[in-house]
This record gives C-alpha cells, sequence and structure tokens, in this order.
C-alpha cells in the first residue's frame, strides 16, 4: 500500500537514513524499533511527507506522495507526531476534531459526530472532552492526541496509520489498551499501521512486522517474533547477549 523505496535522507554530511526500504500493507501492523538517533522518527517523517528523501522516493498505491494534493493526502493518512506541545485553550474535544476536518470541514459538531466520539471512547478520554488540553496531563494529552488521529482514519479503508512512540507518556494499562486497539483498527478496517516503539515486549504482542534500525540502516525486516531474538537485540541495542535473551523470552 505504501512503500519507502531506497530512501537517503541527510543534514549536511552527516546521514541519517541510507538506503532503507519498507513496504506497509493493509491489515498489517509495523513497528520500527532502534536506539536513539537510529533514524526512526525521520523514516517516518518521509513516509508521512513531513521530509522528502534526498535520494529514493515514497509511493503510496504505486504514486509519489509528491503527486498528491495535501488534502487528499490527509485524507489517506494521519500522523502522531513525537511532540505535541498545544499551548492554545483548545478543549480535547476541538483537538480530537482536527483529524476529522479533512473530512468535514469547519463548524462541525463533535457531540454527534460519530468518528470523534468513537475515537473518545476507544482512548478512554470521552470524559475529557470539556477540558481544555493543557490542564490534562501528559498521559491524558496523549490519548488525546491518538484519539485526533484515530478519528482521522474512521470508518477509512484505504488508510495508512502513523505513530511515534504513542505509548512513551502512557500507564501500563492504557499501553496495552492503545496497542489493542490499533491492532484491531488493523485488522477490521485493513488499515496499514505504522508504529515507533522502544518496548520490544509490546511490539511482539501485537506487530505482524519488525524494522529494525541502527545508525540509518535497516538492520532486520520480518516478522516480530523471528526478528526480535536475542542476538539481534543485544547486537542492535548493543548489550549483553544474557540480558536480551531475558528481554525477549519473557511472555506477552
Amino acid at each position: 500500500m505504501i512503500e519507502a523505496r531506497r530512501l537517503s535522507w541527510h543534514i549536511g554530511a552527516k546521514r541519517i537514513l541510507d538506503d532503507v526500504s519498507l513496504c506497509l500493507e493493509r491489515g498489517n501492523v509495523t513497528a520500527i524499533l532502534g536506539p536513539n538517533g537510529s533514524g526512526k522518527s525521520t523514516l517516518m517523517k518521509c513516509m508521512v511527507g513531513i521530509h522528502r528523501a534526498h535520494q529514493g522516493e515514497v509511493c503510496l498505491d504505486d504514486r509519489p506522495l509528491s503527486a498528491f494534493g495535501f488534502e487528499e493526502l490527509a485524507r489517506r493518512r494521519a500522523y502522531l507526531a513525537q511532540g505535541h506541545a498545544i499551548d492554545f485553550p483548545f478543549t480535547a474535544m476541538e483537538v480530537v476534531l482536527l483529524g476529522r476536518h479533512p473530512h468535514m470541514g469547519a463548524g462541525i459538531d463533535g457531540y454527534d459526530d460519530a468518528g470523534a466520539r468513537l475515537a473518545f471512547e476507544r482512548t478512554d478520554t470521552w470524559h475529557l472532552r470539556d477540558r481544555l488540553f493543557p490542564t490534562l496531563s501528559g498521559g491524558e494529552q496523549q490519548r488525546v492526541q491518538i484519539a485526533r488521529v484515530l478519528a482521522q482514519v474512521h470508518e477509512l479503508g484505504d488508510a495508512c496509520l502513523f505513530l511515534d512512540e504513542p505509548t512513551s507518556a502512557l500507564d501500563l494499562k492504557h499501553q496495552f489498551m492503545i496497542v489493542d486497539i490499533l491492532g484491531k483498527l488493523a485488522r477490521e478496517q485493513r488499515l496499514a499501521v505504522c508504529v515507533i516503539l522502544h518496548d520490544i515486549q509490546l511490539a511482539k504482542r501485537f506487530a505482524d512486522q519488525v524494522i529494525l534500525l541502527k545508525e540509518g540502516r535497516s538492520y532486520a525486516t520480518g516478522p516480530a517474533m523471528d526478528v526480535l531474538d536475542s542476538g539481534n537485540v543485544a547486537a542492535l541495542y548493543e548489550i549483553p547477549e544474557t540480558l536480551a535473551k531475558d528481554i525477549v523470552t519473557v511472555n506477552v
């Protein structure tokens, strides 16, 4: 559905991505893992069209992203960035409705909009709908932002959902709740879901495919249960293999 073909991206002489390829398919969840600075967020930004690769290309249904207008692209993919500070006095409802604008335009009544309401309910945030976003806790803000991107892909069957560290500010209950929702949406709506994670057990729990990045290059790609073994984890994160073995053999 969406494919990155031999992407390279650099800042000056520093190569952040180097010849990375990745294919996302409908109905599957792909997790991107790797050490800090390995190029994970840069790869995702290239795949959503925020960065334009210096070499290679990204295609959506065999069309280059550059062939899509902003509105058309907003109706085909949703993106949760790693940082999402909002200092304006928007309510949680107004933030989530930002995800509905590509489909319905301005002036929507969120209380009557099925996509917004379902996104609130899925993320356990309906009770926060009238709260000002800056007054929410970090975890509550994260869940409201996840609700925004879920609202954007509501009832779409040909969309891509990109989330950069969606579980980073969440407690254990909501981490598992969110990854289970993403897996369910991929299967039921046939979405292509791509997430950046640091938690190996979460990746093993719900990802169909994993790509491991190290120093801007693809270290390994394949089914999660095959790729996330002790040898790969030890080499990727430069930790003792005995420790890596303990990490990857914990039951999920």
